[in-house]
């Protein structure tokens, strides 16, 4: 990873090319080694002048000696690129050794950098600028369910808008867990030089790419089309398809299958109105897993949407199919988002609330529905497929990359 950037909740926390343009402005004796001069014009910003007049993040209290703090500058980060898989090996008494399925744990990002000061007041502010920040206490007890931030990175360093977009990282659910707590002081005429340090934790160890826009459909302008004969997809569904029973012995049975809703919740639909998105390869050849955000937009309520990924050469219909969510019920004038990096589904309404939707997704004959993780570098096709007589509904999807 590139380390000269790191933005946490939309706030811009460490930019190597401003605080470097603030030193060598406002400390011409301290000796800056920057090589980071394309970052701010990658980021859309003009050139670094002051904080006051950039309006630097940490104006924005508007209190006066915050225009004195010029910022942080990396020193190092540790843990952004290393992987979390891990495997539990358990020794047996005898020979051999039990090896579980590997897992994916959270990510630890050991982050030091210098902050620079005019004096010790404005120090001060910006360390509590960068508190705050860290702490992000809009999740507070008024609040519950907090899910932690997102922290953006870069993979190696932009030298334009557009390297930027396709080198951006970013992790989600993180949390700063330990710091930012000071390390060293150094005081001289040369302003304030504080080594500060802060650890973050992603809940999500992945960093995933930008979002890439694959294309919109008005489901109004769909197409008829039949689901195959006989189709039952929720048999595919089966815990141990490979199960063989014993006709003369009863005491093993069978594992129970995953727990379905059952009629009259879910209606049996076979004819439907249906649009198509295709991925295009261009968007998953780089290795990793592709995650879909999907998004619904209704002007009326409706009933049964039902999307499906295919794999190139998966044909566009039966269970063949990598992921499915039916959604049972949006209410008018809503925007549903399906997002398969922190899987969540979140419901927009009228009125701006946010809310859960995790409670309007099923999958065939009402068992769990498959969030959408696809394999790299092939071509897949996203269906919506709408129960008839529905109006008013668009369908988007985009997708990213997990790295």
């Amino acid at each position: 990873m590139y380390e000269r950037y790191l933005e946490l909740d939309g706030t811009e926390v460490i930019n190597a090319a401003r605080t470097a343009a603030y030193i060598s402005r406002f400390l011409p004796r301290v000796d800056i080694h920057c090589d980071d001069s394309a970052l701010g014009g990658a980021l859309g910003h003009s050139e670094y002048v002051s904080p006051a007049i950039d309006q630097a993040p940490w104006t924005r209290s508007g209190r006066v000696a915050a225009e004195g703090f010029y910022g942080l500058m990396p020193k190092r980060f540790q843990g952004a690129e290393d992987s979390t898989r891990a495997v539990e090996v358990t020794e047996l008494s005898g020979n051999n050794a039990v090896i579980t399925s590997p897992r994916f744990g959270s990510r630890e990002i050991r982050v030091t950098a210098t902050a620079f000061a005019a004096d010790q007041e404005a120090m001060m502010e910006g360390l509590s600028w960068l508190k705050q920040v860290c702490a992000h206490e809009g999740c507070s007890d008024a609040e519950p369910g907090c899910t932690g931030i997102a922290a953006k990175m870069f993979a190696a360093p932009p030298i334009d808008e557009v390297a930027a977009f396709d080198l951006a990282r970013t992790f989600y659910r993180v949390e700063v867990t330990e710091g930012p707590r000071v390390i060293s002081k150094l005081r001289s005429g040369d302003g304030e030089k504080w080594e500060i340090e802060f650890t973050l934790t992603c809940g999500i160890s992945w960093p995933f790419t930008s979002e890439a826009e694959c294309g919109w459909v008005n489901m109004d302008e769909g197409s008829n089309f039949q689901d195959p004969p006989g189709e039952n997809c929720a048999a595919v569904t089966n815990a141990y398809d490979d199960f063989v029973a014993d006709p003369f012995f009863t005491g093993i049975s069978r594992p129970p299958r995953p727990p379905a809703i059952l009629p009259p919740n879910i209606l049996k639909i076979t004819s439907w109105r249906r649009q198509t998105i295709t991925i295009p390869v261009a968007h998953s050849s780089r290795f990793g897993r592709v995650a879909p955000i999907v998004a619904v937009g209704t002007e009326l309520e409706i009933q049964y949407l039902r999307l499906r990924f295919y794999r190139e050469g998966a044909g566009l219909s039966g269970c063949d199919f990598d992921a499915e969510a039916i959604v049972s019920y949006l209410p008018a004038t809503s925007t549903l988002v399906l997002d398969a990096r922190t899987r969540e589904a979140w419901l927009t309404l009228w009125d701006g609330r946010k809310v859960p939707a995790g409670n309007l997704l099923f999958g065939s004959d009402g068992r769990p529905f498959i969030w959408p993780s696809l394999g790299c570098q092939y071509t897949y096709t996203m269906t919506a497929d709408l129960m008839p007589g529905q109006l008013g509904v668009a369908v988007g999807l985009n997708v990213a990359v997990r790295d």
